[in-house]
């Protein structure tokens, strides 16, 4: 009796992880795996502004206006804290200011300035960098508050830093806030006597933190194919077995599946040497658990560890997935074998999702 033996599924697993208010803002970013983008900001050369502009109340009533940067650029702190009370400090710089003017009849150097602004005459929005008051003074068309709405700017953040910061801590999945205070002054005239004024206001900044980290890969199931005979005159031989794979983490996106390469079909060969060396090319199939069905069919890819893998879903907490494989051949002739054991293997390479 002829014996067909599958031998060692070998898995490889890769570890990849409306208005506003006058004195408030909030920025929202979103952290997945190693990703991190904001919803609720936009990128102003190069710094990060909040996507909708603050609205400010009771400012005074003016002739000119010079307007100004934050008091204090120099790097800060921000701390973060989620629900559970885990909590992540992250450095954070604001870089200026933007501003909508109500009208600009003029704009004019003037000398003193801590900080520098764009403004030229007939522009309404204006953008200054730096600290403090800036260098240049903006007529106003009338009596008028100086300016309808305002923003902060933020220096570029290095996302590196701040997704190491919640690796580090080893945060687990939430929504983690934390408010940062701002003090911009600007100046104002009011019949050629220069005024200082200030605004306070704080910016909020909300992550939702989804870390994609894959624990554990286990696999379970029979190494062998028992071969079943059958047909007549000539006799045919197939095959197949049962694998269920469960993975274990923290996956926000579910875990991907990829299919190593080798220079060859995918086939089960005699393990003996011999003058008749002919492959039982097999196939793999997810019948449950997976986006895509076919990994291999007949020896030949259809997924693989590039652009083209599947996807195993999650159970509701995103924290198991699991799928279901049937290694198979089928109509192989007895005639072209040899009295041997047949092995075979590939390599699944894991990944949980982003």
């Amino acid at each position: 009796m002829k014996r067909l033996l599958l031998m060692w599924l070998a898995i490889g697993a890769m570890y990849a992880f409306s208005p506003l208010s006058a004195n408030a803002a909030e920025i929202e970013g979103r952290i997945k795996g190693e990703n991190l983008e904001w919803i609720n900001a936009s990128t102003i050369s190069s710094n990060l502004a909040p996507s909708i502009w603050y609205t400010p109340i009771n400012l005074p009533y003016a002739d000119q206006f010079v307007p100004g940067g934050p008091n204090t650029i120099t790097e800060q702190i921000i701390t973060l804290q989620s629900g559970g009370g885990m909590q992540i400090n992250l450095p954070i710089e604001l870089a200026g200011m933007q501003y909508e003017v109500l009208s600009n009849n003029n704009v004019e150097d003037i000398s003193g300035g801590s900080s520098t602004s764009d403004a030229q005459t007939g522009n309404k929005r204006v953008t200054v960098i730096g600290e403090g008051v800036a260098n240049k003074r903006i007529t106003l068309n009338q009596f008028e508050i100086p300016f309808t709405h305002y923003r902060p700017l933020i220096k570029n953040i290095d996302k590196r830093i701040w997704l190491n910061a919640f690796q580090e801590a080893n945060a687990p999945t939430g929504r983690y806030m934390g408010t940062l205070n701002v003090r911009v002054p600007y100046d104002y005239y009011r019949n050629s006597t220069r005024i200082r004024n200030t605004l306070d206001f704080r910016i909020d900044v909300v992550l939702e933190y989804s870390p994609a980290l894959l624990t554990s890969v286990d696999v379970f199931g029979a190494d062998v194919i028992e071969p079943r005979y059958y047909g007549y005159p000539e006799t045919l031989v197939s095959g197949s077995t049962e694998y269920t794979i469960t993975a274990k983490g923290i996956f926000p996106n579910g875990v991907l599946v990829g299919l190593r390469p080798i220079s060859e079909f995918y086939q089960l060969k005699p393990m003996k040497d011999s003058e008749v060396d002919i492959g039982i090319p097999y196939s793999v199939k997810c019948t449950s658990g997976c986006d895509k069905n076919d990994f291999i069919t007949d020896g030949f890819p259809d997924i693989d560890n590039i652009n083209n893998r599947a996807r195993i879903t999650t159970n509701s907490g995103g924290t198991k997935a699991e799928a279901r494989l049937n290694v198979s051949f089928k109509d192989k002739k007895l005639s072209e074998l040899n009295n041997d054991t047949y092995v075979g293997r590939f390599v699944l390479i894991f990944e949980a999702g982003i």
